[in-house]
């Protein structure tokens, strides 16, 4: 009986010990996947903004280049907003070109928080996402 009580209490010691071992590790792991999928989640957001950026940019206008530039920042902007994204910087080459395509890319920082005082693992990134859509050319359709 004596000998029966002595290795349950050594099995519930190496149990102890064992989750004392691995809780951190799936905790952290369990984090990172967490953080992963927001960072996935604010990329699309970011992808988005840039493809409507890039659809503002192929309209036609015939007041093009005076407005062209304020309409693609509020088509960008709106996108971003709405994910509670700022600090984004935005380059847009071909817009008012026809024929051509416009290119929006937009780039947005993202800070992840898995290990907040470890330093030896990089903690900030810049989601970009580029668009490319063909201008469209309406001035011999009549409109």
């Amino acid at each position: 009986m004596g000998l029966m009580l002595l290795r349950t209490r050594r099995a519930r010691g190496s149990a102890m010990v064992e989750t004392a071992i691995v809780l951190p590790i799936l905790a952290m792991l369990l984090f990172a996947i967490a953080e992963f999928s927001i960072g996935f989640l604010r990329w699309q957001a970011v992808t988005t903004a840039a493809r409507e950026g890039a659809r503002e940019a192929s309209l036609f206008r015939p007041d093009c280049p005076a407005n062209v530039d304020q309409a693609i920042d509020l088509a960008i902007n709106s996108v971003l907003d709405a994910a509670r994204l700022s600090g984004a910087s935005v380059t847009v080459d071909g817009a008012c070109v026809s024929p051509g395509s416009s290119r929006v890319t937009v780039s947005v920082p993202y800070s992840f928080v898995v290990l907040p005082n470890f330093t030896a693992v990089s903690r900030s990134i810049n989601l970009t996402a580029t668009s490319v859509m063909r201008n469209s050319n309406l001035i011999g359709a009549g409109v």
